[in-house]
């Protein structure tokens, strides 16, 4: 399992649960449960329960087939298959993207007998978007000590990085532009989002281009009609498109908290919760 940081939150969670591909794509009581004991036997002083939990997200990885029966036994390595002209990128992980890219770029290479296949892509020296110019140091919002007393400049560094300073500007130009959805994020940001970032529905803004949607329920919910009505006026959505947004990104939030909602299982008398028996020596 993994703990990490992240500003007003600590992140936990594992990749080495089993799925069936026919489930809801979602955090399920007992796999919070889970967390939370084994969390607890980490670091007992925390002492959490059930009422910490904010949200949760959950997604499936797709590995290679293999006969380990054990998913953390899995290989994340990926494999290049070709049926004619069509190329299939079988496994991997989401961090490798670059160098995978690069392998089915140097397969194409070589069937094709075009260039050197030994070669590294020449993107990779090419910086981002508003990357910075210099590596990162730790960032502040990881340490220990006291954190920045803006929140909303501590997250606009990891969020923009290099951007961040055209943002604030951006954001002092627009209508409301400076109204504080949350600690980390501004009004302003939705119409940054839809200008500049290829933001094209309500779930890109929420779950993808900021952390908004990962905040407490009852927070989300008293800002999703404001945030859906910018994002409807920017792009001129129709009444039809804007209550499709609107069902879409509560499917979303659902999930997110669905599992508060599942009954915990009878449990027998004198049966330990299947979920210690999991928790980390």
């Amino acid at each position: 399992m993994f703990l990490i940081p992240w500003p007003r939150y600590t992140v936990v969670g594992t990749t080495d649960i089993d799925a069936s591909s026919s489930a809801p794509v979602r955090a399920s009581y007992g796999e919070v449960r889970y967390l939370l004991d084994s969390a607890n036997a980490l670091v007992p002083a925390a002492g959490l329960g059930e009422d910490d939990v904010v949200a949760t997200w959950a997604g499936l990885r797709p590995l290679l087939a293999a006969d380990e029966a054990s998913p953390s036994a899995r290989s994340r390595e990926e494999r290049v298959e070709r049926a004619e002209s069509i190329y299939t990128i079988a496994g991997g992980k989401l961090t490798g993207f670059r160098s995978m890219a690069e392998h089915l770029g140097s397969r194409i290479a070589r069937d094709l007998g075009i260039g050197d296949a030994r070669a590294h892509s020449p993107t990779r020296t090419l910086r981002l978007h508003g990357a910075l110019s210099v590596p990162s140091a730790r960032p502040a919002w990881s340490a220990l000590p006291a954190r920045s007393t803006d929140p909303c400049a501590v997250a606009w560094s990891r969020r923009y990085a290099a951007l961040a300073p055209a943002l604030a500007d951006f954001c002092q130009r627009v209508e409301e532009g400076r109204a504080e959805l949350d600690p980390e994020t501004l009004l302003g940001e939705v119409d940054w989002a839809a200008r500049y970032e290829d933001c094209l529905a309500a779930r890109d803004f929420f779950l993808r281009r900021t952390d908004l949607a990962y905040g407490p329920r009852e927070r989300v919910e008293t800002l999703r009609e404001r945030v859906l009505e910018r994002l409807a006026h920017a792009f001129a959505w129709s009444s039809t498109r804007l209550q499709d947004e609107r069902s879409e990104l509560a499917r979303a939030l659902s999930a997110m908290h669905a599992w508060s909602e599942e009954r915990r299982p009878p449990q027998q008398e004198n049966e330990l919760p299947p979920t210690l028996a999991l928790k980390p020596l």
